[in-house]
């Protein structure tokens, strides 16, 4: 409901603040999103871009935070300095984030909105392993991060083979789920601490095309890549061709890895 009672106020917000204000960043709804300490010249930029993104969630969502007084919403697009300005001077002390946390926390707001789990995406290297065919070297994981557990993994050996899992220990695929954990996931900071392996965040998109690539059938053999610092460059070009359901190359390429290769690739 709208609060008229105040004729100087030129906004409200609907529906989580039942009263107006002429200051609506400053209400406790919005002010412990954002997480400033208090408005000035110094940190206008910030503020406006930390507003425009909390608003544009919630807009997107069709959960408008700011109204007008005559109901209708405040766009993303109609919060500009002058908006931002008249706030200047106000203080709160809802918390303080850096623009980091803050950018952590938005993740964590789209998800509520959306009913969307958060997801990130990992890759674990494995060093030193003494039977490198029996044990992945890497494993590349998706992670539901509002619980904490793996979503689907891909498992790589160094003989080329690739190992899909889906929907953690109960689900479906051929991968092991003992070679790093499925349920209450450590941070990345923390697998960095072990002596034997290392970890690092990949993109979605790397994820999503080596999956795909696991739990097809077709061959595995790079053929062609961008020069890339990167160890599994996600500009590789693969051959297309189909290979049998227990071997990672198709006929062809797995006669090459043989002669290159004996002690990875043994005779049939």
């Amino acid at each position: 409901m709208r609060d008229t009672s105040r004729p100087d106020s030129d906004y409200s917000l609907l529906p989580v603040m039942k009263t107006s204000t002429d200051y609506p960043l400053t209400h406790y709804t919005i002010g412990i999103h954002l997480g400033l300490k208090e408005f000035t010249e110094d940190n206008a930029a910030e503020v406006l871009r930390r507003t425009r993104a909390l608003a544009g969630l919630h807009e997107e969502a069709g959960k408008p935070l700011i109204y007008h007084q005559d109901g209708s919403p405040l766009l993303v697009q109609q919060i500009d300095k002058a908006f931002i300005r008249r706030h200047f001077g106000q203080k709160m002390s809802f918390g303080i984030r850096t623009p980091d946390e803050f950018d952590e926390h938005l993740l964590n707001i789209r998800a509520s909105l959306t009913g969307i789990p958060r997801r990130s995406y990992r890759r674990i290297t494995f060093l030193g392993l003494a039977r490198p065919n029996q044990y992945p070297f890497q494993i590349f994981q998706e992670i539901d991060d509002r619980y904490r557990s793996e979503a689907r993994r891909v498992e790589i050996y160094t003989d080329g083979t690739l190992l899909w899992r889906e929907d953690g220990y109960h689900g479906l695929g051929p991968a092991e789920i003992e070679h790093t954990e499925s349920e209450d996931v450590p941070s990345i900071g923390i697998i960095n601490d072990r002596t034997n392996q290392r970890a690092e965040s990949v993109s979605a998109a790397e994820f999503e095309a080596l999956f795909e690539r696991a739990k097809g059938l077709t061959c595995g053999w790079i053929v062609d890549c961008e020069p890339s610092a990167d160890e599994q460059p996600s500009t590789a070009i693969y051959c297309e061709e189909s290979r049998p359901e227990d071997e990672p190359f198709c006929g062809h390429h797995m006669r090459s890895a043989r002669l290159m290769f004996p002690a990875l690739y043994p005779a049939a």
